[in-house]
């Protein structure tokens, strides 16, 4: 799966375990990453929003820190392999 945040494309695999918990597995830096469903929405919405539409159309549905942290987390880590 391509994670795109801010035209940039970071490949992952995804998976779910028998207990339904989901991550991705970078496997560039290794990292095992545990996804809930607000960071699961916020990547699905980032190849057609940006950061304050993603926020806005969320808004209903999380708090505004939730999704603010989540959005800070996946620009940080999708942006690790271009520095």
């Amino acid at each position: 799966m391509a994670v795109i945040v801010n035209n940039k494309k970071k490949y992952v695999l995804d998976f779910t375990t028998e207990n339904g918990s989901k991550y991705y597995f970078d496997g560039i830096t290794g990292t095992i990453i545990p996804i809930n469903n607000i960071m699961e929405d916020i990547v699905e919405m980032y190849p057609q929003y940006n950061t304050e539409e993603i926020k806005i159309k969320l808004m209903s549905k999380y708090p505004i820190e939730q999704i603010q942290s989540c959005i800070s987390f996946i620009e940080r880590w999708v942006c690790y392999k271009y520095k």
